[in-house]
């Protein structure tokens, strides 16, 4: 039943989400516009904030042996994580 519950308020989240966006959608791209701007300054306000909580609480010592098989490795990994995204990105 408390699983029911969720699924239910989780629905109604997301259309009143749907509704809100095409509304604004509908108001007109200056509008939106507005709202892409306050979205990306609370988005940088949380992750500064993350930072700035979060690194003053990190162990160096869990990233000992992190280049254990040389920097190739990791940066061949990574070149192919950018590539698969910029893949997914263009789909």
């Amino acid at each position: 039943m408390i699983d029911a519950v969720r699924t239910m308020k989780a629905a109604g989240i997301a259309v009143g989400v749907i509704v809100l966006l095409g509304a604004m959608n509908a108001a007109g791209a200056r509008s939106s516009g507005s709202l892409q701007i306050v979205l990306v300054a609370g988005l940088l306000v949380f992750s500064v904030g993350f930072i700035a909580v979060g690194l003053p609480r990190v162990d160096l010592a869990h990233f000992d042996g992190f280049f254990q098989k040389g920097a190739t490795a990791m940066l061949s990994a990574v070149g192919a994580s950018f590539m698969s995204y910029g893949g997914l990105s263009a789909v």
